[in-house]
């Protein structure tokens, strides 16, 4: 991590490089005596972080601060003083300083604050950015969705809008924001009977009920919890997937039985598989993503012998990365022969259980793999710390 360190005085600013870089050993401190000079060198090379002094020739640490903001700069900013006017503080803030923290007293103890406001402002810089990446792609996914979508509150409120129903309505998507979807739909005053939102908000409750929900309606998703009052959540994925299977099953469990996973993909032929905690930005990355690969699945058309090619090339790069792997962990792996059923079956090791999710929904989701080769997933073992899984498929 790089962090400008800008102050006059000469003093102040070798004594903070030496304790900044001694308390923090991945920190690197560059230091310069004036902001006109920092905004030089934050044009010429990259930096984590700007540590400012506020009482400065030429240009202060405010006047500093509000030139970055200015030019739409927004690195992390924490202004380091003897000043300690609550004024100066206030407006440091108002202009967007990240930290505020006055000179003075034991030096170590003040140090170590510096340089953990230091990291913590970095992070929650790189955080706020990789959110609104997150919220950009995630906004992106759904306006390719051919499939109007809306995010609405219990009672019905637009919260957010695709593109998709914006056109559909013929009305722009930030004037759909806060309207209810009566409404923009029915041009009614109150809800519709039977709303399906209304539903939706209560379907979380059994697996039974759930069900029932789907006799009634199209569902494009169900997501179910493993663990419910009455059948589990592999029984009722299992139950979609024979009476309505283009819908996606994404199974949540903080059941740790490794049975519950296979039988999951096995079984209930699900989608995903996630596991508690979880935090909701992954779940509704997660929703997105198999949303999108069923808008995918729906418009693809692939000829018969295209089919079979793209199974057989992909069963060729399967066993290369099997001979691969053998070669550098041998024993780890064998492929022996069933005699009585024919089939070959795989035996491979996995050291966490996000590889070994990933490799089975890697087979599940090439439908001809599964239909042509009849790959199947026939148990899973816990040694060790380690996924010891077999594999079978009909050579």
């Amino acid at each position: 991590m790089k962090v400008l360190l800008v102050d006059d005085d000469d003093h102040i600013r070798e004594l903070s490089k030496i304790y900044l870089e001694n308390i923090y050993g991945n920190l690197t401190v560059e230091t310069t005596s004036s902001a006109k000079k920092a905004i030089r060198l934050l044009e010429e090379s990259y930096f984590s972080a700007v540590i400012s002094d506020y009482q400065m020739p030429e240009m202060n640490g405010l006047e500093f601060l509000e030139e970055l903001r200015d030019r739409g700069n927004d690195i992390p900013f924490i202004i380091f003083t003897g000043k300690g006017r609550e004024e100066v503080a206030m407006r440091a803030l108002n202009l967007g300083a990240d930290r505020y923290i006055q000179k003075g007293g034991d030096p170590k103890p003040q140090y170590i604050l510096l340089a953990q406001a230091v990291k913590q402002s970095v992070e929650h810089n790189h955080a706020q950015k990789e959110l609104e990446r997150s919220e950009k792609e995630k906004t992106s996914i759904l306006n390719s969705l051919s499939e109007v979508v809306d995010h609405q509150d219990e009672g019905g409120r637009i919260i957010w809008a695709n593109r998709a129903f914006s056109e559909e309505v013929d009305t722009a998507t930030g004037n759909l924001i806060g309207e209810y979807c009566y409404d923009v739909w029915f041009d009614r005053d109150e809800r519709c009977r039977g709303c399906p939102i209304i539903k939706a908000y209560k379907s979380g409750e059994s697996g039974e009920e759930a069900l029932k929900f789907l006799e009634e309606q199209k569902f494009d998703l169900v997501l179910a919890d493993h663990k419910m009052p009455g059948i589990t959540g592999v029984e009722l994925l299992t139950k979609v997937k024979d009476s309505y299977p283009n819908t996606v099953r994404i199974l949540i469990t903080g059941y740790s039985d490794l049975k519950v996973a296979r039988d999951a993909i096995n079984k209930a032929d699900v989608h995903h598989y996630l596991e508690k905690p979880w935090d909701n930005e992954m779940i509704v990355n997660t929703v997105h993503r198999e949303l999108v690969r069923m808008d995918e699945r729906e418009s693809a058309s692939v000829t018969k012998v295209e089919d079979v090619v793209e199974a057989l090339e992909y069963i060729r790069e399967f066993r290369n990365k099997i001979k691969s792997f053998s070669k550098t962990q041998p024993g780890i792996m064998s492929i022996p022969k069933d005699r009585s059923g024919g089939r070959q079956k795989i035996i491979l090791e996995f050291s966490s259980s996000s590889e070994f999710n990933k490799f089975s929904f890697e087979l599940k989701n090439n439908k001809d793999l599964k239909e042509l080769y009849q790959v199947r997933i026939e148990d899973v073992q816990i040694f060790n710390n380690k996924y010891i899984v077999t594999v079978s498929l009909k050579p």
